[in-house]
């Protein structure tokens, strides 16, 4: 993939030369007070363009990579007669959509949307969720999270229910199933949107799935017999009952009931014991193995589902610790 890389310094190019192609802002407002601001007081901060070679007529064109308000805004002044046909840019080189998240994430202006929906699109483009990390300079659960709330804020889009919480609250609901995402999102945003809300609805509905039942408790100790139980008489070959003898247990070994063990007394077998290393060893290999099949994956809800199976896993290991 091109490294991304800065050419340096700041220079102005006509409105005219720019191309745009789209980009992951989707709202643009306020646009005639920008174009006040621009006209009052200059303009603050240069768009950021990368080189598209040239027009049929020779002309160098460059596709904008940040700054869409600001274009227009310089568009709007001179659709009113003022003299805004050139604008400062800086010229970028590298690969549009990640200069794009780049720009747009050190402003840190974007919705949760348009950042979840620029990672999806970025994992569109063939690279790994390793590689978008690299090219963000996030860790690869931020790129995780955000794929997983994409999926479900797209879900919800599709279900005409829009929600503005942020990327790592909707992603506290990436294993539920979607049948019930709806009304839990829907009480959730009804109880304020925030984190603590969603922890409530998610406490509530998993143990309204799941509801918690006491494990039987073996009864103490001192209630199971001690001693051995004395056998019934027995008949003798005469048919007289004769008593069992019983002051004498090694005479008696065929005879005797055996007596139950005590739970906590009962030995297990040393094949039998799992070892606590060897637990988290076999997770762990199994969260590489899926961390090594997601990178040659390139379609969001197979990464999705991979993703959901590797924050289990976590959860595991996390309740093994609280356990040990």
């Amino acid at each position: 993939m091109p490294k991304i890389e800065p050419t340096g310094l700041t220079q102005k190019i006509s409105l005219s030369q720019i191309i745009e192609t789209g980009n992951i802002r989707e709202d643009y407002r306020d646009i005639e007070e920008l174009a006040q601001s621009i006209k009052d007081n200059g303009l603050m901060q240069p768009i950021v363009v990368k080189r598209a070679g040239l027009s049929p007529d020779g002309i160098p064109q460059y596709e904008l990579i940040a700054g869409n308000r600001r274009k227009r805004a310089f568009e709007y002044l001179c659709s009113k007669g003022d003299d805004f046909s050139m604008i400062d840019a800086v010229i970028k080189t590298g690969d549009k959509l990640p200069l794009q998240l780049i720009e747009n994430i050190q402003r840190s202006d974007l919705t949760a949307a348009e950042r979840e929906n620029g990672v999806a699109e970025m994992l569109k483009t063939g690279i790994t969720q390793r590689e978008i990390a690299a090219k963000l300079a996030k860790s690869e659960q931020w790129v995780s999270k955000h794929l997983a709330s994409h999926k479900i804020r797209t879900f919800l889009t599709q279900k005409n229910i829009n929600t503005e919480c942020e990327t790592n609250i909707l992603n506290m609901f990436r294993t539920i199933p979607e049948n019930d995402l709806p009304a839990l999102i829907a009480e959730m945003e009804q109880q304020g949107g925030t984190r603590t809300a969603a922890e409530k609805v998610l406490s509530a509905y998993k143990q309204n799935r799941n509801p918690l039942e006491k494990a039987e408790q073996p009864p103490p100790a001192e209630d199971y017999p001690l001693k051995e139980p004395v056998p019934p008489p027995f008949a003798s070959e005469s048919g007289r009952q004769t008593p069992a003898v019983h002051n004498n247990p090694a005479q008696n070994k065929t005879s005797a009931v055996p007596h139950k063990t005590p739970e906590s007394e009962r030995i297990i077998e040393p094949d039998k014991i799992l070892n606590a290393k060897d637990v988290f060893c076999e997770i762990n290999a199994y969260i590489l193995s899926i961390k090594n099949k997601i990178e040659s994956i390139s379609d969001i809800e197979a990464c999705t589902l991979q993703n959901a199976k590797i924050e289990a896993a976590y959860d595991i290991i996390a309740l093994l610790h609280t356990k040990l």
